[in-house]
């Protein structure tokens, strides 16, 4: 598994249609930095993470919230608490008016954000030592047929890591259509281990859909894996590391 070099990104960012940036922001911070971070946030963002019943899991969406503000807020050039997002049908956001596309994801201490310019973008992230009981089960249930047969063929040891490469190519291409859990995850194939590269294999809806994006797998911090989909195939992908 390749790592990707996370390093920090200049004072001037520089973004065009052909490329695409990925911010790992770290999730666990100080109750100060938390408080300060607070304060960025739009009443109804305060309103859900005053929703989470764990603080652990409100502070987690408080700081990744508020960084996702913080790193747009770069691109545009306007204050983070200034903006303002719209959702579409399935919960997806954007900024109205704006050329930038992005998509947030976050597992255990870690987040990543993408953000490109003009395409469109879906990225998820894993912790691998998360527990995971029912990897069979649920790559019966949720994997396509071909991925669950490659899945149940792999030796034990080899299935916790394969799964999470499944898992998050799938989550991101879901996320970059838009279409939530309103979209059958057994539509699609992807590749999901370390011989074959990440790739979205077929669409049975939408054969056609092959060709439209190129997906790739990230590695960002140590016991975490992700995937990032995003539109066309002429980009290259750059990793910053978020100063919180």
């Amino acid at each position: 598994m390749i790592e990707n070099n996370w390093s920090i990104a200049p004072k001037e960012l520089i973004i065009t249609k052909n490329y695409v940036h990925v911010w790992s922001i770290s999730l666990a911070q100080t109750q100060e930095k938390i408080a300060e971070l607070r304060k960025i946030l739009s009443l109804d963002e305060l309103t859900r993470a005053d929703r989470f019943y764990f603080d652990r899991d409100r502070n987690r969406f408080i700081v990744g919230r508020a960084m996702l503000r913080k790193i747009l807020g770069r691109y545009l050039e306007i204050a983070p608490e200034k903006l303002v997002f719209s959702y579409g049908k399935h919960g997806k956001p954007k900024i109205e008016n704006s050329p930038f596309c992005f998509n947030l994801s976050n597992s255990s201490d870690l987040a990543l954000c993408g953000v490109t310019y003009q395409k469109e973008i879906g990225i998820d992230v894993e912790y691998l030592l998360r527990e995971l009981k029912d990897a069979e089960a649920i790559a019966k249930r949720f994997f396509s047929a071909k991925e669950s047969a490659e899945f149940l063929s792999l030796l034990p040891e080899e299935r916790q890591l394969a799964f999470f490469r499944c898992w998050t190519r799938k989550e991101a291409y879901i996320k970059a259509i838009g279409d939530g859990l309103t979209y059958s995850l057994s539509n699609f194939d992807v590749t999901l281990t370390s011989e074959k590269e990440a790739r979205l294999l077929n669409v049975v809806t939408n054969p056609s859909e092959v060709d439209r994006w190129t997906l790739k797998e990230l590695k960002p911090a140590k016991d975490y894996i992700g995937a990032i989909i995003v539109e066309g195939q002429d980009w290259e992908l750059t990793c910053w590391q978020a100063e919180i």
